[in-house]
């Protein structure tokens, strides 16, 4: 997995970076892939389409962050 590009996207609410920096801690100790880490401009909206896009055709995967 070490030749794969992740996104952490934070959803912008407390607590929701903590919990993506730990989980991307703990899959580039495992795995190695290098992690791009981002955050939305408001935590009360949706992320936005051109977001989503630009992070799809630049990462395999996306980690969206949602925190309660």
């Amino acid at each position: 997995m070490t030749d794969k590009r992740l996104a952490m996207l934070d959803c912008g609410k407390r607590g929701g970076a903590e919990i993506l920096k730990a989980v991307a801690r703990r899959l580039q100790d495992e795995h190695g892939p290098t992690i791009a880490y981002e955050q939305k401009t408001s935590a009360h909206r949706m992320a936005g389409r051109a977001l989503v896009e630009r992070l799809s055709s630049e990462y395999d995967a996306i980690v969206y962050g949602v925190v309660n």
